[in-house]
């Protein structure tokens, strides 16, 4: 537990906004996705919290060396994130690479274990973006649900369990209360 009040903030509300998106994901799925107003704000919101996440957070623990050191829940899910990687998914599915997103220049520059967060956010946004545009064979529609119903729960586990301790353990309590300020804030 966190002795730093600023980080328990920023837990907490990493936490409620991935409670948000799996709320509305299963909104989504009880409406058998036939909402596309819901499904664009799911969009919407994922978007938003992928983009905190990155300018923020992400920029900001990319600065510390600490980032690479990890730890053995990290190793688990690096081990798992190689052998289930969310992009061989997606080629799998639709036989193309997952676009580039022209955002994450600085992390293209800076290899690091940030790289599996980012891999997960540009598979999420793209999968729903074939949702939502029903850009994709019918006869996969299972399998695409499924997938980015497996990588987000994923995605949400792996930082809870390891990046946010990762993250409490290196930052200051001025980057986070920076990132605290700067955060864009669910609205819906």
């Amino acid at each position: 537990m966190s002795t730093n009040p600023n980080f328990h903030k920023l837990r907490e509300l990493i936490i409620q906004e991935h409670g948000v998106l799996n709320s509305l994901w299963m909104n989504l799925i009880h409406t058998q996705f036939a909402n596309v107003e819901l499904l664009k704000e799911f969009k919407k919101l994922l978007e938003l919290h992928t983009a905190n996440e990155e300018n923020l957070l992400f920029a900001e623990m990319l600065k510390h060396k600490e980032l690479n050191e990890g730890g053995p829940f990290c190793v688990l899910y690096y081990d798992d994130h190689m052998c289930h990687r969310p992009k061989d998914r997606f080629y799998n599915l639709f036989k193309q690479d997952v676009p580039q997103r022209e955002s994450l220049d600085l992390f293209a520059k800076n290899k690091s274990p940030l790289d599996i967060p980012i891999e997960d956010h540009s598979v999420l946004i793209t999968l729903v973006d074939r949702l939502i545009l029903q850009n994709y064979p019918k006869e996969l529609e299972s399998e695409l649900i499924s997938s980015l119903q497996n990588i987000m729960h994923k995605h949400h586990e792996k930082e809870e369990t390891c990046f946010l301790k990762m993250c409490e353990a290196v930052l200051k309590d001025s980057s986070v209360e920076m990132i605290l300020n700067n955060w864009s804030h669910f609205t819906s």
